[in-house]
């Protein structure tokens, strides 16, 4: 089954890549609130960086993953949430995520033909702060209003920024102020 699905997105791939200059693939994947990659993680984003896919972001852990590049291909394991108020919520796990930026470059020779180049990948960790479960606010960890809101912003940032860059040491977050 799983040669199967792999047959369909491959056939899949190739039918589009042609069409677009830059391929973006969203995941469904990982398990929940486990902050490593599984091997079907690693075994898909290989599998679609060898088809030329330019960015792969997943989702579904609600907690954040590691970002590294495999080739060209930029891998964002997991953005965590974005906004939650889940139970399930420990030492901030379901209410840190990440917003995560790519420079696109595209480059047209005098042939006509063209290239893209992933550059300046950045990231910034945000918190979401409510109070009962009411007024919502989601606080970038580099304003410096995070304290306000997170009287342990500093620990909480070195956590979650040592999650983002556990496979890859070079990979850039926000620092906070």
């Amino acid at each position: 089954k799983k040669k199967k699905k792999k047959t369909t997105v491959k056939q899949d791939i190739e039918n589009i890549r042609n069409k677009v200059d830059v391929l973006i693939v969203a995941m469904h994947f990982g398990e929940e609130y486990n902050f490593n990659t599984t091997w079907y993680q690693e075994d898909s984003s290989n599998f679609l960086s060898s088809l030329g896919v330019d960015i792969i972001i997943g989702t579904h852990s609600h907690v954040l993953g590691p970002i590294k590049w495999i080739n060209n291909t930029l891998v964002i394991y997991s953005l965590g949430n974005f906004l939650s108020a889940q139970e399930t919520n420990i030492d901030y796990n379901t209410t840190v995520g990440l917003l995560s930026t790519v420079k696109i470059t595209k480059h047209i020779d005098k042939d006509n033909n063209t290239s893209i180049k992933l550059s300046n990948q950045t990231n910034e960790l945000i918190y979401t702060y409510s109070k009962n479960n009411k007024d919502y606010k989601v606080i970038p960890f580099s304003n410096p209003d995070i304290k306000t809101y997170l009287s342990d912003y500093e620990r909480v940032y070195n956590k979650y920024a040592s999650v983002i860059k556990n496979m890859d040491n070079t990979i850039e977050v926000n620092s906070i102020n």
